[in-house]
């Protein structure tokens, strides 16, 4: 073989490593985690005949320390415990995720994520009651909880194999990867390149600034979890209610100014939940599916992070834990994914949002009258200035008219002529809201996916309290969600770690959690983060199985305690 092929192969065997692994994530987070997940949580409502929904302000009253005993087994009280997991689910799933999903699913994805908030609720009881029922020891005797404790403890040791493959999917899944890279791209967008800090002639922010950045990450990121998982308790105690209240200010003011739009909003959230035509033009199964991937993404009910966090909790009552983790999903999805979902809508930036199917339409449609005309080869520039060089200077209909095609707000596509070509040429401009063609407000920045889908569409929901502050306010709330993620996500891999390898791998555990979070603020994700979603998603697996099958024990303990609460009340 020729040496200058090598690298082709090598392309191209990555290319096709990569391919699968997108599909085999497409795959895992459709169907089969839909129905493990939705499916699981739906039994468990059922199964418990829904009588742990009776008992939330008694959850409430444990959260608040009304039942504490600080010499009961454990590390943290429930209220740094409940912040705990928080900070791991309150995070850029909240912003970019429901961001995404409206868009992409229409309004009734919304109403979707508050089904499968209620049925992760139960599940969240039923996991969490586990960790603390069946909790084990550590190989240094200190008392640890989680999916891989309360398999071993509660199946058998027979069923270690699967306690492993938990861990082993756990220490890959759990890697702060993605946050690390999205907050850095964030914080280039929005801070870095509006200064003209580090960045190049091309005004792309340099590999120097983005290692900057993700040194300065590891640092604070370090100087938190090297404290364990009580120096992360406590900051999380006070982070995770500081950002909560920071980010619902800044919405309640935006929502207020549109206060008009909210019963609307809400009419339009119920009546596009079952009949999709806002988005999807009818396909109801899309706005069904794309609403439940974000829940089960954004409250991760089922996935087994929520019980490690728990089964650290300074209890003895199995059934006050697994009420007191009923209230993640409620604080998650039903209050903070509520009110990112009302921003987009109330406001009417989801109308605006990019998805990648509107700019592949839109391409896909350029090329073909390329071809039916015989035109030059089109220039594209950010998926968004679409330039047509005709070779027939008389042929100026608009070819996308007949194919009723629309810009990236739902517009239909006008044409106008262009400054930059001879006089046979056409320039693609929007005829979207608040857009100017042939300004800087145009389409052509807005439409790249990069800076005007996700935390962006925010963004411009967010100018509204101010053009100037409302951005930096935005980007402070990014930051500490992303930072919450960071210190939260680091527990659950060295605990993982730790069950695999044994406690002296804690510290090259957590060395190798931080390096990640440099190494992933400047390499290009494209080929790693589809393995990273297939081993958090397979975490599922061993915790519901395992659920499922101690389901009759935690209700039988919950019947017990719920019987004795009502003597004692």
């Amino acid at each position: 073989m020729n040496t200058s092929d090598e690298p082709l192969t090598s392309a191209k065997v990555l290319e096709s490593v990569a391919g699968w692994l997108a599909s085999a994530s497409d795959w895992l987070w459709g169907l089969p985690l839909l129905y493990l997940l939705i499916g699981g949580g739906l039994y468990f409502t059922i199964y418990s005949r829904f009588t742990p929904f009776l008992y939330l302000w008694h959850g409430i009253q444990i959260l608040r320390g009304k039942y504490s005993n600080p010499n009961d087994p454990g590390e943290i009280n429930h209220f740094q415990a409940l912040c705990s997991a928080l900070s791991g689910t309150v995070g850029m799933g909240n912003i970019t995720g429901v961001a995404v999903a409206v868009t992409q699913g229409g309004p009734g994805a919304l109403f979707w994520m508050w089904v499968c908030a209620l049925v992760g609720m139960a599940t969240k009881f039923f996991t969490c009651s586990l960790a603390i029922m069946y909790r084990g020891r550590d190989h240094t005797g200190r008392v640890q909880g989680g999916p891989m404790y309360f398999i071993v403890e509660g199946l058998g040791t027979k069923w270690k194999p699967l306690a492993m493959a938990f861990c082993f999917f756990g220490l890959f899944g759990c890697l702060p990867m993605f946050q690390s890279n999205q907050l850095t791209a964030i914080v280039g967008e929005m801070f870095l390149k509006p200064n003209e800090w580090f960045v190049d002639s091309g005004n792309n922010v340099t590999t120097l600034g983005q290692g900057l950045f993700g040194v300065l990450l590891a640092v604070f990121v370090g100087a938190v979890i090297l404290g364990g998982i009580q120096r992360i308790g406590k900051v999380a105690a006070r982070l995770v209610p500081f950002m909560v209240v920071l980010y619902g200010g800044c919405a309640l003011v935006i929502l207020i100014t549109h206060a008009g739009q909210i019963p609307e909003a809400f009419k339009l959230i119920f009546r596009d939940a079952f009949t999709g035509q806002a988005v999807t033009g009818g396909v109801l199964g899309a706005v069904i599916s794309t609403g439940v991937r974000r829940a089960a993404f954004s409250n991760e009910a089922g996935m087994g992070t929520e019980a490690m966090a728990h089964g650290a909790a300074k209890t003895k009552e199995p059934i006050r834990e697994g009420l007191v983790a009923m209230l993640g999903p409620m604080i998650d999805t039903l209050i903070v994914c509520t009110i990112t979902g009302l921003v987009i809508i109330n406001t009417g930036v989801w109308k605006k949002g990019v998805t990648m199917d509107r700019i592949s339409k839109l391409k896909d449609g350029i090329v073909q009258y390329s071809k039916d005309t015989g035109s030059l080869p089109v220039s594209t520039k950010g998926l968004a200035q679409l330039t047509i060089v005709n070779d027939d200077s008389d042929n100026k209909e608009p070819y996308f008219e007949t194919l009723h095609l629309k810009d990236s707000w739902g517009h239909p596509i006008e044409y106008g002529a262009s400054g930059e070509t001879d006089r046979n040429g056409f320039l693609l401009v929007s005829g979207g809201p608040d857009k100017t063609p042939g300004t800087p407000d145009d389409l052509t920045s807005e439409i790249d996916p990069r800076s005007y889908s996700g935390v962006m569409l925010i963004e411009k929901a967010y100018r509204i309290i101010s053009p100037s502050v409302g951005p930096y306010l935005l980007l402070l709330c990014v930051l500490c969600f992303s930072f919450s993620s960071m210190i939260g996500f680091s527990y659950y891999v060295a605990k993982c770690g730790m069950f695999l390898f044994g406690p002296r791998a804690r510290i090259p555990l957590i060395l190798f959690y931080l390096a990640g979070i440099v190494v992933s603020a400047i390499v290009d994700l494209e080929y790693l983060i589809n393995f990273l979603d297939i081993m958090f998603g397979m975490m599922a697996v061993p915790t519901i199985l395992s659920t499922l099958l101690l389901s009759p024990r935690v209700m039988a303990r919950a019947r017990e305690y719920f019987a004795t609460l009502g003597q004692t009340q």
